[in-house]
């Protein structure tokens, strides 16, 4: 079974972005596809900003208690 996206690893969720990056950069594809492609990686890119910014709190912290 896949991961949710909140399971996920960075490397994960990069990874899953290249392949979407891939799949829109066909000049064929349609644009009912182009659509769904973009909005998935609009999300897979949320995503890594949150482990980022879940990463930099964890790292404020850890300085800030140290």
């Amino acid at each position: 079974m896949a991961k949710e996206k909140s399971d996920k690893t960075y490397k994960e969720l990069e990874d899953d972005l290249k392949k979407v990056l891939e799949k829109l950069s066909d000049e064929n594809l349609p644009l009912d596809e182009s659509r769904k492609y973009y909005l998935e990686g609009k999300d897979l890119i949320t995503s890594m900003e949150k482990k980022i910014e879940e990463l930099e709190k964890e790292v404020t912290n850890t300085i800030k208690e140290n």
